[in-house]
């Protein structure tokens, strides 16, 4: 990790490689509509969600990447936890429920 900035995690018990390679390319095929209410709020004002969904790719930002981020259910988090403001639900694509 100190050379490349990857790492590489094997033998995963349920992980299933090709199944994660197709949702990641049905989530990249969905509309730029679609992909709009998944962002961030500093990326879309109309967004009520701060860390959980979609950074997307920002021209000359010095990172050079886009990410998806993503919580565990929302239900799932303690009354105590849900006062930090990293707890959100996660918003999903529109109309891909599979993803």
């Amino acid at each position: 990790m100190t050379t490349l900035g990857f790492i590489s995690i094997k033998n995963v018990e349920g992980f299933n490689e090709a199944e994660t390679y197709e949702n990641a390319k049905q989530f990249h095929s969905i509309s730029e509509e679609d992909k709009d209410v998944l962002k961030w709020k500093n990326h879309n004002k109309n967004n009520t969600n701060i860390y959980r969904g979609l950074a997307p790719f920002v021209d000359n930002d010095e990172s050079h990447k886009e990410l998806f981020d993503m919580g565990i259910p929302l239900r799932l988090v303690s009354e105590e936890e849900k006062k930090y403001a990293l707890y959100e639900e996660t918003p999903f694509p529109p109309n891909k429920p599979e993803l």
